[in-house]
């Protein structure tokens, strides 16, 4: 026994005549499988069945039903990718905000555009750590491709979360020089702004030694990156350096020096993604 009723069975192949046979009959349409807590309306997000999803939202089912890890049919539907049952869930007043047990809203899972413009209905949402979609993209996977996207599709690199990080802090925390010259690339990015601690990225690279993400944040921010910004404990990027080859890219008596190397390099870390 997997668990599955006669419902879940219609829901999972599309089967609209037997499902209208059983709801009218009386079948529980929010009956679910014991083992994944699933309802017959998760499996129709899951199976791709618009069908039964119509038939199931006419005969009043739960939108926001939660299987054993938290995720809802738009949850189910938004991570297969799932077009028109995604459509008909929202348009139905699925709860787009609607959390997993790891925090993740159905649009954290939507791989494409087409997806997001469905399930995400603001990109720069906030969650209650103050962290966009964009903010979670780089802390779980860092794909620079995916990140691409949502900048692409108007995701503010800028946006700080209640530490005060922006997705820049965040990719200087990560070690991830490619994600830095990424979002450099799309829209205006503030390479000065500082967190709660009064760290800029380029502290927090120094702090690391990584000397990858402090050259590419000098090779970018030329005229525009502040060596002399001071944390809350008055400490300068230069100041948490520990090596001479960071001190270089980050003390400003040493960056008249360094000048020349960096406009030549700019483009490198660019080239190479």
């Amino acid at each position: 026994d997997l668990g599955y009723s006669p419902l879940h069975e219609a829901a999972i192949r599309n089967f609209s005549s037997i499902a209208t046979l059983l709801i009218q009959a009386g079948a529980n349409i929010e009956a679910t499988n014991p083992y994944s807590l699933h309802t017959a309306l998760n499996y129709t997000a899951e199976n791709d069945s618009p069908e039964v999803t119509r038939l199931l939202i006419a005969a009043g089912a739960n939108l926001d039903s939660q299987d054993q890890y938290g995720e809802t049919s738009l949850h189910n539907a938004s991570e297969k990718d799932h077009l028109l049952v995604a459509e008909l869930l929202v348009n139905a007043g699925a709860n787009l905000y609607a959390k997993d047990h790891e925090n993740l809203i159905a649009c954290d899972f939507a791989q494409t555009n087409e997806m997001r413009n469905i399930v995400c209905p603001n990109i720069n949402v906030q969650d209650e750590l103050g962290n966009t979609i964009l903010h979670r993209t780089i802390v779980e996977d860092s794909d620079t491709m995916a990140i691409s996207e949502l900048l692409y599709q108007g995701a503010d690199p800028n946006i700080q979360n209640n530490d005060g990080n922006t997705a820049l802090h965040l990719a200087a925390l990560s070690n991830d020089h490619e994600v830095v010259s990424v979002l450099e690339l799309f829209g205006t990015l503030d390479l000065n702004i500082q967190n709660n601690d009064g760290n800029t990225a380029l502290h927090l690279a120094a702090l690391s030694n990584d000397l990858e993400v402090v050259s590419v944040l000098r090779g970018l921010g030329l005229g525009t990156l502040d060596l002399n910004i001071q944390n809350n404990e008055g400490n300068t990027a230069c100041d948490l350096s520990n090596s001479h080859v960071i001190r270089n890219h980050t003390c400003p008596n040493n960056s008249s020096l360094m000048l020349d190397f960096l406009k030549k390099t700019k483009n490198i870390f660019i080239k190479s993604l």
